[in-house]
């Protein structure tokens, strides 16, 4: 088994009203100790994706 840490990307949706839920599903990856090494999205998630990217993760 490999010992490497696995990439993780969160791909974000359009969608106005989704955004509030895209916050909550971040949280639960820094909640089990996981935070993404790439970040994408479109609309909504475009702009999400940005902030999460930018801003520490505390």
């Amino acid at each position: 088994m490999s010992s490497k840490k696995p990439r993780i990307a969160l791909i974000l949706q359009g969608g106005g009203a989704l955004g509030a839920y895209h916050i909550g599903a971040y949280k639960a990856l820094h909640e089990a100790g996981l935070e993404p090494d790439w970040f994408a999205g479109i609309s909504i998630g475009a702009i999400n994706s940005c902030i999460l990217a930018g801003t520490a993760p505390a």
